[in-house]
C-alpha cells in the first residue's frame, strides 16, 4: 500500500510466514506477520524526524538507567493540505482523511540475566466529514478504525544454552461509524465494533548443541468482541461474546547438515473453554539451500481459528469486518498447508 502498517523506522525485523508456519505460532488460518521493533539506543541519545508530501515522522531513542527508550510517530495531513488548498482557492474541495500512529518502548535491564520491557502502541484511520447545505451543518459522519495495545515482558536467561520469556499483554481493535442528520435526527445511526485480547503467556528456549533446538510454551487468552447497532438512540443489535483460550506447543529444529539442511516439526494444541472443543495442529517444515542465498522450502501442517468473519461472500468491499466467535453450533474452521517455494 501507499504506507506501511508500522512505522519502517521503528521495525527492527519483520518477517512474514505467507502459510506454513511453525508451532510457535497459531490462532490463524493462512499466514502470521512477527514484527519486532528496535530496543532503543542504549549508549547515546538518537533522534530523526522527516516531513514529506503527505505524511512527517518522529523517531527518538536513547538510554535510561540499565535501560533504554524509544519512541516514535507518524501522521499523515491530507486533511490539512486540502483544507488550506480550498481556503486559498475560496473552494469547497476537502479529503476529510487522516492516519496517525505511535510506537514507545522501554527497555530495564536489572541484571545481565534478566530484562523487563513494556511496550505500547496505538494507531487510528479517521474519516470524518460535514455536508451543509445552508450555513449551518446539517449532516456529519464520522468513520474510525483503529488498534491499542500494551505488552509487559520478562526475559529470563538461566544459562548460556536455556532461557525463557513470560508476557502479558492487552489489545484492543475498534471499528466506530457515525451518522447524525441534524435536520431530522430520526436518520441518525451509530455503529460500533470491538475485540479485547487479554493474553498472558511463557516461552522457553533450549539449546541442546550448535545444530539443536527445542522450544515449548503455554498460552491463555481472554477473548471478548462487542457490537452495537444504534438507531435513534434506540439499540437495535448489541451483542457481546467472550471466550477463554488456551494453547501449548512444543517444536524442535534440527540443522541436519550445517548452513544446508535444516527440520523443524512441531506439535500445537488449542482448547476453547466455551465451546469445549479441542484441537491438535501438527506441523513440519525442511529448508535445504541450493545456494548459499538460494533456499528451497518444504512445509506441512495443520491449522485452526476460533475468530471468524461473517461478511458476505458477494461482497468485495465492505466498511466493517464483522467477527464472531466459534460456538458449538459450527465446525472450527480448519486448513491444511501443503507448500514448496524457494
Amino acid at each position: 500500500g501507499l504506507f506501511s502498517t508500522f512505522n519502517p523506522d521503528a521495525v527492527s525485523n519483520a518477517e512474514l510466514y505467507a502459510g506454513g508456519f511453525p508451532a510457535k505460532y497459531g490462532d490463524r488460518l493462512s499466514s502470521v506477520l512477527a514484527v519486532t521493533t528496535k530496543e532503543g539506543n542504549s549508549k547515546k541519545y538518537t533522534g530523526e524526524a522527516s516531513i514529506g508530501l503527505i505524511t512527517s515522522k518522529l523517531m527518538f531513542e536513547g538510554p535510561i538507567p540499565k535501560g533504554s527508550i524509544l519512541l516514535s510517530g507518524r501522521r499523515t495531513y491530507f486533511d490539512a493540505l486540502v483544507w488550506a488548498y480550498s481556503k486559498i482557492k475560496n473552494d469547497t474541495l476537502s479529503l476529510p482523511y487522516y492516519f496517525y500512529d505511535g510506537i514507545a518502548k522501554i527497555n530495564f535491564n536489572p541484571s545481565p540475566e534478566n530484562r523487563f520491557t513494556i511496550a505500547g502502541i496505538a494507531g487510528s484511520d479517521i474519516i470524518s466529514f460535514e455536508e451543509s447545505f445552508t450555513n449551518e451543518i446539517e449532516e456529519k459522519i464520522d468513520l474510525e478504525w483503529g488498534n491499542r495495545g500494551i505488552s509487559l515482558r520478562w526475559r529470563r536467561v538461566f544459562s548460556p544454552q536455556f532461557y525463557g520469556e513470560i508476557l502479558g499483554a492487552w489489545s484492543n481493535f475498534l471499528t466506530h461509524f457515525q451518522y447524525e442528520d441534524f435536520s431530522d435526527s430520526t436518520n441518525n445511526l451509530h455503529i460500533y465494533e470491538e475485540i479485547i485480547d487479554y493474553t498472558g503467556k511463557c516461552d522457553f528456549n533450549y539449546f541442546l548443541n550448535d545444530r539443536h533446538t527445542l522450544a515449548c510454551g503455554i498460552d491463555a487468552k481472554q477473548l471478548e468482541i462487542g457490537y452495537n447497532l444504534n438507531v435513534v438512540e434506540q439499540d437495535i443489535i448489541a451483542q457481546e461474546q467472550k471466550t477463554h483460550l488456551f494453547t501449548a506447543y512444543v517444536q524442535d529444529k534440527w540443522s541436519l547438515i550445517p548452513n544446508i539442511l535444516s527440520v523443524q516439526a512441531g506439535l500445537r494444541a488449542l482448547y476453547d473453554n466455551t465451546c469445549k472443543r479441542s484441537c491438535l495442529n501438527p506441523r513440519i517444515g525442511i529448508k535445504y539451500h541450493v545456494k548459499p542465498n538460494t533456499a528451497l522450502n518444504l512445509a506441512w501442517g495443520k491449522y485452526n481459528q476460533f475468530l471468524v468473519t461473517i461478511n458476505s461472500q458477494e461482497s468485495y468491499f465492505s466498511i466493517f469486518d464483522f467477527w464472531r466467535l466459534v460456538d458449538s453450533r459450527h465446525n472450527i474452521p480448519s486448513s491444511y498447508h501443503v507448500i514448496a517455494r524457494s
